[in-house]
């Protein structure tokens, strides 16, 4: 999992792109100044790049993932579609995740998940099932 910015925008094509910014803030004010913008480069992300971002920024809210958050990301794939059940089921077992009844619908990190989400994500993340692409790209 790559570390990234936060800052995403949508080309015409509706991919989400990671732009790298000019760091030196003199550099970074001339840059703006001359050319109005002070991308470096950046980088198309993949599907399952994008869910992971997604997952990351989600859980860390008080609503957590929730399935029309990750439908938007993923394409119209459901939360079940794209985790392994077995590996939320843990996770909650375990005191981590707190899954609406139907843990299609929501998924949250509870106060002990939050402690050691960083963990908790990478978890989830390495559960992506290889599910086919889909037609629609967000």
């Amino acid at each position: 999992m790559k570390r990234r910015a936060h800052r995403r925008a949508h080309r015409l094509t509706r991919d989400r792109v990671a732009p790298t910014q000019t760091r030196a803030p003199d550099r970074w004010l001339e840059q703006v100044e001359r050319e109005g913008i002070s991308t470096q480069s950046s980088e198309t992300l993949s599907r399952e790049e994008r869910l992971e971002e997604v997952i990351m920024m989600a859980l860390r809210t008080r609503d957590g993932l929730v399935d029309w958050m990750f439908r938007a990301h993923s394409g119209g794939s459901s939360i079940s579609s794209v985790l392994e059940a077995r590996v939320i089921q843990q996770l909650a077992h375990d005191g981590f995740l707190e899954p609406s009844d139907d843990y299609d619908r929501a998924v949250r990190a509870t106060p002990r998940g939050l402690q050691v989400l960083d963990q908790v994500i990478v978890r989830l993340c390495q559960s992506f099932r290889k599910a086919p692409p889909t037609s629609q790209s967000n």
